[in-house]
Formats: structure tokens, C-alpha cells, sequence
């Protein structure tokens, strides 16, 4: 299998952003899509598409205006990975982070948070790098 057999969910309310991850991570050979709010975010994550790995600004949480979308993730999606991507990744303590698989502060080269989600992959889904 190859990395495109990996889906990566990226969740950020600037949608610059979000664009800009989705074709790095695209670039890297997997398979990335975008969601810009909570209602798409949870589209997406309730639709027919698999997503194996979801980048989560957490900024998006307060823009959405879902107070309860951080306890719906963990409630009813236990088992998804969620890699953090926030600017100010030390202030994030007070949050609810139990499901994070790693916390990546955003900078302007996305070297970093790249290798980190290489990282995980082949940690979580060693089958799919042979």
C-alpha cells in the first residue's frame, strides 16, 4: 500500500492555511482534504470517507461556535488520532487533549509538523509503508 492509502482530515478556520497543508501533505503522497469549520469537519468525519489522521487547529473549535465539537470528537470518534497545529501549542494545557497523538506549534515552514505526520503514520499504520 502507499501513503495516499492514508487520509488526513485537516481542520483549520483559515482556509489559507488549510490549502496550503492539504498541498504539502498531498505533495508528501498522501491523501489530504479540508475542512474549514465544525459543521464540515464533521461531514466529512461522519461521510463514507475514511479519515485515518486529523490535524486540528484548536482555534477552530471557538470560530465554529460548537462549544461541545471537542467532546463530540472524543465521544464519538474515540479512536481517531488528532495531531494539534496551533500557534500558541504550550497555552493548549487547559484544554482537553487526551486524544492528541502529538501537538505541533504552526510556524511558517511546515518541515516540522511534515515529518511529524510521517511520524505517526508509519507508527500507526506500519502496513501501509511496504
Amino acid at each position: 500500500m502507499a501513503r495516499d492509502d492514508i487520509h488526513i482530515l485537516i481542520a483549520d478556520k483559515n482556509s489559507k492555511v488549510s490549502e496550503f497543508l492539504r498541498r504539502e501533505l498531498s505533495a508528501e503522497g498522501f491523501g489530504a482534504a479540508v475542512a474549514k469549520d465544525g459543521r464540515r469537519l464533521w461531514e466529512i468525519l461522519e461521510g463514507p470517507e475514511r479519515t485515518d489522521l486529523l490535524i486540528l487547529d484548536p482555534e477552530i473549535l471557538s470560530a465554529s461556535g460548537e462549544a461541545s465539537l471537542a467532546a463530540g470528537l472524543f465521544r464519538k470518534k474515540p479512536g481517531l488520532p488528532i495531531l494539534l497545529y496551533a500557534f500558541d501549542a504550550e497555552n493548549l494545557a487547559g484544554q482537553d487533549v487526551r486524544q492528541a497523538v502529538a501537538v505541533v506549534e504552526k510556524e511558517h515552514d511546515t518541515e516540522h509538523l511534515k515529518k511529524v505526520v510521517e511520524k505517526i503514520a508509519r507508527r500507526l499504520f506500519p502496513d501501509r509503508f511496504v
